[in-house]
């Protein structure tokens, strides 16, 4: 038998649950499973939707090309044309004041918005965790040292810090690229993460099946990557649906306060910013509901699926 086999016997033999619940003799009682729910399969059935159509922008039966017939007649101040008549099956959601597809343009915007949430977590969630699983196993000066850094980071007000950044960023080259944008704000959400995943990682380094691993021999790394990683990466997942929910709202907030990705980069946040304005909201005030709408169902779908994970894993918070 090898040395997780064995770790994985001692595991089950000395489950907490079972020595609590089960009496000596008594047969296993069912683990009960919660069913998820309609609410959560139309959560994850918009996401889905919102993926697929998001990467299969161009290969849709919607307009692709502005709308010069609606920009001419304003041109010319035809006072028939009005936001309510550029509704149909020309623009299923309308155009904005330069004539622009509104669901064409949400969904090329869900293509940037979705890429900055999800590789801002992913960054944030390997640097997070690989630093939290060193600091909580290993414990010493190496735990001082990523604590300090990690809440000297956590003192400072990300919005601000987000702006500062970015506005630096685009006073040298002009604009911010997509990946030094997610960059940026990948490496502000390693602290939370560390700080997740080390007290994860401190609650189970304790436990019988690690104590068992080391006693059998078994290299640090082992004990890591095939005992600790396996039982400290659930609540991190169901965490980090959450965490590129929030990321979405910051990329937004950042575009359209004017320190988002510069150049023809199209996010749901930049759109908000191009229908900003009096005048605009006058003329087309469906072009800045339409974007704040997807942003809306977005992340109470992300927020939504990744609460009923959490629920159904029975992952249990800790106070960190």
């Amino acid at each position: 038998m090898s040395i997780t086999d064995t770790a994985t016997v001692d595991r089950t033999v000395v489950s907490p649950t079972l020595a609590a619940d089960a009496a000596p003799g008594a047969p296993a009682a069912p683990l009960s499973k919660k069913k998820f729910g309609f609410a959560f399969w139309l959560a994850v059935s918009w996401l889905g939707f919102l993926v697929l159509c998001a990467t299969s922008v161009n290969k849709l039966p919607i307009r692709k090309k502005d709308d010069t017939d609606y920009l001419l007649a304003a041109a010319m101040g035809d006072g028939s044309v009005h936001w309510a008549r550029t509704f149909g099956r020309a623009h299923y959601l309308g155009v904005d004041n330069n004539g622009n597809d509104l669901l064409t343009y949400a969904l090329n915007g869900a293509r940037i918005s979705l890429t900055v949430g999800v590789a801002t977590i992913v960054l944030g969630v390997v640097g997070g965790g690989i630093l939290g699983m060193l600091g909580g196993f290993f414990r010493g000066r190496l735990e001082s040292v990523f604590t300090f850094l990690t809440n000297a980071l956590l003192s400072i007000p990300p919005l601000l810090f987000l702006l500062l950044l970015v506005s630096v960023m685009a006073a040298q080259s002009g604009r911010v690229s997509l990946p030094r944008f997610i960059a940026t704000l990948g490496a502000l959400t390693v602290p939370t993460y560390y700080r997740l995943v080390r007290a994860s990682t401190l609650q189970q380094a304790t436990r019988e099946y690690v104590l068992a691993a080391r006693s059998l021999g078994a290299k640090r790394v082992r004990i890591l990557v095939r005992e600790i990683l396996p039982n400290v990466i659930k609540p991190i997942m169901a965490q980090a649906l959450i965490g590129v929910g929030a990321v979405i709202v910051v990329e937004g907030t950042l575009s359209y306060l004017g320190a988002g990705m510069g150049g023809d980069t199209i996010s749901w946040g930049r759109m908000m910013q191009d229908a900003s304005g009096l005048s605009k909201m006058q003329q087309s005030p469906h072009a800045m509901f339409v974007p704040a709408g997807f942003i809306f169902l977005t992340v109470l779908s992300l927020n939504f699926v990744g609460d009923k994970i959490r629920e159904r894993l029975e992952v249990k918070q800790s106070n960190i």
